[in-house]
């Protein structure tokens, strides 16, 4: 499909938006009051799936590294005797992931199965981030590196979306190459 170069920006970002709207459309449905769906809440909630997928996967790495771990609820990793850390939608990284596969739909024009592979490495490795970060926070925090009132949730975003903007330039480097 090709798309004239003054109009990908604006079909970007326009559909960056309605992306965007479609995930907190799916927590109003998925968390109970509100628009509450329990149907959808039980087989469909994918944040809740993909927030358990990052928890689950630091306790894996915390665990190795000679941590206990445990979950005082759905969205609370924490360390035996130690600190905790609360993974809410807005610590997902769904909205990056939206980012960068919205991105490469519409700036790649080459065959389904290399935007496949660009949007499925860049999303493994900006959760892989994610899950880094969560290991990292709770060691940090339970070792007294820095204090449980830093703004985290900030300085990583600004640190992401500039290792998104590396991810970006690295795709529009390599991208070219044929599969």
């Amino acid at each position: 499909m090709y798309i004239n170069d003054y109009k990908r920006p604006l079909l970007i970002l326009c559909s960056f938006i309605l992306v965007y709207l479609f995930h907190y459309l799916a927590i109003a449905i998925f968390a109970e009051g509100g628009f509450y769906w329990e149907y959808g809440a039980t087989n469909f909630n994918y944040i809740k799936w993909f927030r358990s997928l990052q928890l689950n996967s630091a306790s894996f790495i915390l665990n190795q590294f000679g941590y206990s771990t445990y979950f005082k609820n759905i969205t609370t990793l924490a360390l035996e005797n130690g600190s905790g850390i609360v993974l809410v939608y807005g610590c997902l990284g769904i909205d990056v992931i939206s980012l960068w596969t919205i991105y490469i739909i519409f700036s790649d024009e080459g065959t389904y199965k290399r935007k496949l592979t660009w949007i499925t490495s860049g999303s493994v490795f900006i959760t892989f981030l994610n899950v880094l970060r969560i290991t990292f926070l709770l060691i940090a925090f339970n070792k007294k590196w820095i204090s449980e009132s830093f703004d985290h949730h900030t300085f990583y975003n600004v640190i992401l979306y500039f290792i998104v903007i590396g991810l970006i330039l690295f795709h529009q480097r390599y991208s070219k190459r044929t599969y």
